[in-house]
């Protein structure tokens, strides 16, 4: 993607850092629809979506936006990244024609996408350098988009700029200002750097320390306005070559903290390449990557990447530039993964979570929440590592539990005591296979969770004036 910042600084920031390690069916597409305003859906995307080998024989962009939906892949953050291979409307980022095409083909694959305006002619067509130099942030990026946009069934938001410092998001607000003034009817999509960045690099992103980077998001909504965001969105990757970074659930905690303080819904990227620094993950370490951010209540992700880039020392990925599936079994599961997701839009939609309680204290958490002794919930193992969610329905403002298990490389079964005063009565399983729930025995106030590995338990509560402390 999005070359987050040198791959330099980001090695000299592992270099100051010590981080420890810790199916569904395959689908066809679903109905076409007109608008995501229609209703709130779980958005899985991809940076990087489309490749062209320059070959006689490469799947058009209609081909490979067609095999993206079957996939499960239902949005393009990048609109401008969308290519014109083997269509018959030249790519032209200034031309209603080729956005209207654009739009025709994502409708009737049922994809949303941003509409955006960086595009590098004489690369691959996902050029980071012109997003970073935010070419939307003109008044003729601002003037094509009033007179485009609107003409547009599935463009969902604009896509403003990547990663902006601390003291850039004020103008990156304005000019957010400027486009929904002409095109009152979307949203603005920006991205933010994680926050290991932005702590180890203060004196660029003129903000320092642990904390710092809530306030940096803070600073976000509060320009761009949170009624104006399509999503509050960040990035972290946290498999390094030789260990995994637990830092990364500082700043899930810190997004999903902005995000429900402001009624803004977020959303991330998945590490599904490497690259300097970075390995691949395998299928555990994905399920792992997109259950803790659904334990977060997020609301949407997209991968990084779908479709492998040739930028930052790219060395594996899902699919390669040339349209090859890197890992059969990986690209299966993936797919399984992704609609297993999307078959529980209605019930994650719904949910708020109000805490992400992890039962393991880490030496490089400082802003994550630990589970309270006393609370409603607690694993009769002290050894099991956990991630318990205090979810609300939004509509019913019901509590919910979400238990995942934050190991990637084993399974868990753990008992756990409910408190007595709690008034939970009974506790209901959510079956992917079955899409409906199924009923957990309580034994004397405990019940017993099987988790594989990565795996997360979505659990609907009953009972008689439910209580759950904050």
């Amino acid at each position: 993607m999005k070359r987050k910042l040198l791959t330099s600084f980001l090695v000299m920031v592992m270099s100051l850092l010590t981080p420890l390690s810790v199916g569904a069916c395959n689908k066809q597409t679903e109905s076409p629809a007109s608008s995501s305003k229609e209703k709130e859906r779980f958005l899985i995307g991809s940076w990087v979506s489309y490749y062209d080998t320059k070959q006689e024989g490469c799947p058009s962009m209609s081909e490979q936006t067609k095999a993206l939906s079957k996939a499960g892949i239902n949005f393009i953050p990048v609109g401008s990244w969308i290519l014109d291979v083997g269509e018959p409307i030249k790519h032209d980022v200034t031309s209603a024609e080729w956005w209207k095409h654009v739009d025709d083909v994502m409708a009737e694959n049922g994809i949303y996408y941003n509409f955006s305006q960086n595009f590098d002619p004489n690369g691959n067509g996902n050029s980071h350098d012109e997003l970073v130099r935010a070419v939307e942030l003109s008044n003729g990026s601002v003037s094509r988009a009033k007179t485009i946009v609107p003409q547009l069934k599935n463009c969902i938001g604009c896509m403003l700029k990547d990663e902006p410092t601390y003291g850039a998001m004020l103008d990156v607000g304005f000019w957010g200002e400027k486009y929904l003034k002409v095109v009152p009817d979307t949203k603005i999509y920006v991205n933010m750097n994680p926050g290991l960045i932005i702590t180890a690099y203060g004196d660029v992103f003129d903000i320092k320390g642990p904390g710092g980077y809530k306030e940096f998001l803070q600073h976000w909504v509060d320009c761009g306005g949170a009624e104006n965001l399509e999503f509050l969105s960040h990035d972290f990757y946290p498999f390094n070559a030789s260990d995994t970074m637990m830092s990364y659930f500082n700043d899930l905690e810190d997004m999903r903290y902005i995000g429900l303080k402001n009624n803004v819904k977020t959303h991330s990227f998945l590490q599904s390449c490497s690259w300097a620094g970075k390995r691949m993950p395998n299928i555990h370490e994905l399920r792992w990557n997109a259950n803790t951010y659904l334990a977060y209540g997020f609301k949407g992700f997209s991968y990084f990447n779908w479709v492998m880039w040739d930028g930052e020392g790219c060395n594996d990925g899902i699919i390669d530039m040339n349209g090859n599936i890197r890992n059969e079994a990986l690209y299966k599961e993936l797919i399984n993964m992704n609609w297993e997701i999307r078959d529980m839009e209605d019930i994650i939609m719904n949910l708020d979570c109000l805490h992400a309680y992890h039962t393991l204290n880490h030496a490089d958490f400082n802003s994550v929440e630990l589970l309270p002794q006393g609370w409603v919930l607690q694993p009769n193992d002290s050894s099991a590592d956990l991630i318990i969610s205090h979810m609300q329905t939004k509509d019913t403002k019901e509590p919910y539990l979400v238990i995942t298990n934050k190991s990637f490389t084993e399974a868990q079964t753990v008992t756990f005591k409910i408190s007595p005063d709690s008034g939970i009565q009974s506790l209901a399983r959510y079956n992917a296979k079955t899409k409906e729930y199924d009923e957990v025995q309580i034994i004397n106030d405990c019940f017993t969770l099987s988790l594989d590995i990565s795996e997360a338990a979505w659990l609907k509560i009953t009972g008689t004036n439910v209580a759950f402390p904050d």
